[in-house]
């Protein structure tokens, strides 16, 4: 089983900010790959790509999130925003909580499941842009149709049932 936390702290210290996001699809994509998933990465343009990873044959339950995180600039910053070091028991650096833990949670639970029930209809999609209009999102066009989608985004700590979403924003 995948070490959650771990993880998380790897993507931490994989930089991803805006326009880099393909290390962090190249890193979970063989993670899903192991659990039986088939994996695409589909590079937009170059460093900027989306992972959409399938299992199961049927109508499938989603799990999404995005890859980018803001921009860091260290000179702000009291430690490495790229640490992904645990300080008081928080994992702590640039996209510790939007959204590198939720990918981590989304990529743990997803191999989990996969194990447990070979074949289920899961999908992920995991995409780059988020925090620059949702281009990742609107360059989706071979999706599996889901009944469900699970959007591992903090939302002020808490479950919501759906989200009004960005407008106008194309794509979001």
């Amino acid at each position: 089983m995948l070490d959650p936390v771990a993880l998380a702290q790897q993507l931490v210290r994989t930089d991803t900010r805006a326009g880099a996001e393909r290390p962090a699809a190249d890193l979970l994509a063989p993670l899903l790959r192991e659990a039986g998933f088939t994996v695409t990465v589909r590079e937009h343009r170059p460093g900027r790509a989306n992972l959409v990873a399938r299992t199961g044959t049927g109508t499938p339950l989603t799990l999404t999130g995005h890859l980018d995180t803001v921009p860091a600039d260290a000179s702000g910053w009291s430690f490495d925003p790229l640490c992904g070091d645990l300080h008081e028991g928080r994992l702590r650096g640039r996209g510790s909580s939007d959204m590198k833990s939720g990918l981590a949670a989304i990529v743990a639970a997803a191999t989990e499941h996969a194990a447990r029930r070979p074949g289920a209809d899961l999908q992920v999609v995991l995409t780059f842009g988020e925090e620059t209009g949702c281009e990742g999102a609107a360059g989706l066009d071979d999706l599996a149709p889901s009944p469900v989608l699970l959007v591992a985004e903090p939302t002020a700590n808490r479950i919501v049932l759906g989200h009004k979403g960005a407008h106008p924003a194309p794509g979001c």
